[in-house]
């Protein structure tokens, strides 16, 4: 079972991700939540853990793992990379109500869909061969992100692939 910090973590990293959803030219009201959810973990929260480099390693892993839960979109190196860029300063972007990171992450997640689905709808103008024995990952939450564009394509072709001989 998770522990309550673990699910406090997410719910604010679902918090945050709902006050972001619109264009950051109205994101006044945004930024006082995000400072808001920042201190009442701090303070509300019965832990009273403070929002460090730990929390925002954690906070950044959960906001990625609640866009791409199936490990689909982005690849090791966009994690990396992110990581590298916000993973020390997630927490206290929060706490300042700086919304960009929350923007930035999200635009990417937006592109990879966008590019990955482009790529299947042409995959799915190809004939369809229905003798393959081929099979298909249901599930990729426990699998580990694709290494590179590369390879999230070739997943892509052979989850199309597969799906399409079936």
């Amino acid at each position: 079972m998770r522990s309550r910090f673990q699910q406090s973590l997410a719910l604010c990293a679902i918090i945050l991700a709902a006050a972001i959803a619109g264009p950051p030219a109205v994101a006044t009201s945004k930024e006082t939540i995000a400072m808001s959810v920042g201190r009442l973990l701090e303070e509300g929260h019965y832990t009273r853990q403070k929002l460090n480099e730990e929390v925002s390693k954690k906070f950044l892993q959960t906001y990625l793992e609640l866009l791409d839960f199936s490990h689909l979109f982005f690849t090791q190196q966009d994690v990396d990379s992110l990581n590298a860029k916000y993973g020390n300063s997630m927490a206290g972007d929060v706490l300042l109500g700086t919304l960009k990171p929350a923007y930035d992450i999200y635009a990417l997640y937006t592109k990879r869909v966008d590019d990955r689905v482009a790529k299947i709808k042409e995959l799915l103008k190809q004939p369809v061969d229905f003798k393959s024995n081929a099979t298909v990952e249901l599930s990729r939450q426990k699998s580990a992100w694709p290494k590179d564009e590369a390879e999230a394509a070739g997943a892509a072709v052979s989850r199309t692939s597969c799906c399409r001989s079936i």
